[in-house]
């Protein structure tokens, strides 16, 4: 039995390859809610939440970390999310507040839509439960701007 070494380089770009996920031909020009967003969560009779979420390109699932969200594809322009942030002016002492909502993508680049909140004490048990209404923009770098 004979075998032949396989130099490194090729090696390191087929590994590459294989362990990117690939993006269905059909959904490949997709938007998609990745990067970075200033996000309003609005709650009747309490002050507006502002937060700054991240979302991945392909949802590699980042957990439930303050400031990243995990989003799926429901339709085009239509997006499941859940994210964790902050829930200064709402509760206090540190309390977070997990969020899931349904997202559309509107015609000039923010979302809104509908939204589900449990606000967490230090300890993370839920104090309370919100209903409302999110809108995002997303943040743009200086270079995505000039083109």
């Amino acid at each position: 039995m004979t075998s032949k070494n396989v130099p490194i380089p090729a090696f390191t770009a087929i590994v590459a390859w294989l362990l990117t996920p690939q993006i269905a031909p059909e959904h490949a020009a997709d938007p998609t809610l990745a990067g970075t967003w200033l996000t309003t969560l609005a709650f009747p009779g309490e002050r507006p939440l502002r937060a700054v979420i991240t979302f991945n390109q392909l949802d590699a699932g980042l957990g439930e970390e303050t400031g990243s969200g995990q989003w799926a594809r429901i339709s085009k322009n239509q997006f499941s999310a859940s994210f964790v942030t902050s829930a200064d002016g709402i509760a206090e002492g540190g309390a977070e507040c997990r969020v899931k909502a349904t997202l559309k993508l509107d015609d000039g680049g923010g979302l809104k839509g509908p939204l589900y909140a449990e606000v967490l004490d230090p300890d993370g048990q839920v104090v309370r439960h919100l209903q409302g209404v999110a809108r995002a923009t997303r943040i743009r770098q200086a270079r995505d701007i000039a083109r």
